[in-house]
């Protein structure tokens, strides 16, 4: 589920954790600049904003929240950190000239980023879930 995320500043490489209350993840802007926004929402934080980091494709299809204007965002990410059936903590880069698709949702003055995951459908999987990357 893309439990951490590293990324590279102007100045240095950043590891951020969706357990991190100051959780941010980096978004390219339409300028080609970086930005960084919150991570998602934890139950320890106030909002209306949904609960968790990610946000499936099928939801987002499915207009699940469209209340919240979504908006598509590239998240610059160097490599992602997911968990397997077992538990088991693995890195995986990011191949050049690709991206973590992220999500971008708003209420009122509350702005926060979501990953946007997807199940595997091959049988021999070893995740639940995985980042959708984009070009």
């Amino acid at each position: 589920m893309c439990l951490a995320v590293c990324y590279q500043t102007e100045t240095r490489m950043i590891i951020t954790h969706f357990t991190d209350i100051k959780a941010v993840l980096p978004v390219q802007t339409k300028a080609g600049t970086q930005t960084c926004l919150p991570w998602g929402r934890r139950t320890c934080e106030r909002g209306e904003l949904p609960l968790g980091g990610w946000l499936t494709v099928e939801a987002l299809k499915q207009g699940k929240f469209d209340y919240y204007s979504p908006k598509k965002v590239k998240i610059p990410a160097l490599k992602f950190m997911e968990q397997d059936i077992e538990n088991r903590l693995r890195w995986f880069d990011v191949t050049a000239g690709f991206w973590i698709q992220g999500v971008l949702l708003k209420e009122q003055e509350e702005q926060r980023v979501y990953v946007v995951v997807f199940t595997p459908e091959l049988r021999e999987s070893h995740y639940l879930r995985w980042p959708q990357l984009q070009t």
